[in-house]
């Protein structure tokens, strides 16, 4: 193959990523979104149920009002707490905290959580995860 044919190959190569990337962006920002809100509207969320001791939602709800008495919910490895998750009857043994800098993620009832399965348990792949409201996130440019 000749020097020049390798050189019209590489900008050709080289034309093709930056267009697909440049679209990319354009496809991600303006039609996925909409499309993504198409599909949600019939879908089934699962739900997911949270056993948490007494003693225990009391250290979160602890942390919480620390939180927003302070403006930003620091955090720390010791935050966490045991917890049950209950999935499509399958139960589940897990370590929780609060999750997110902001105070948005606690405001009302529902909270912002990081969940860390023990052991080698899988929920839909994940052994950890975080639960957070939608809003949160701007619902759905998530």
């Amino acid at each position: 193959m000749s020097a020049k044919k390798i050189v019209g190959a590489v900008l050709v190569a080289s034309f093709a990523a930056i267009f697909a990337l440049k679209y990319q962006a354009i496809y991600n920002e303006y039609i996925s979104p909409p499309i993504n809100y198409l599909r949600s509207q019939n879908a089934i969320a699962d739900t997911i149920k949270f056993s948490i001791s007494p003693e225990n939602f009391q250290k979160l709800k602890n942390k919480r009002d620390e939180a927003i008495q302070n403006g930003l919910l620091v955090r720390s490895n010791d935050d966490y707490v045991a917890a049950s998750i209950n999935l499509n009857e399958q139960e589940f043994n897990a370590q929780i905290r609060l999750k997110g800098d902001e105070l948005d993620h606690l405001q009302g009832d529902f909270w912002s959580l990081k969940v860390n399965l023990k052991k080698k348990a899988r929920l839909d792949g994940m052994r950890k995860f975080a639960i957070r409201s939608p809003k949160t996130r701007s619902y759905i440019h998530e």
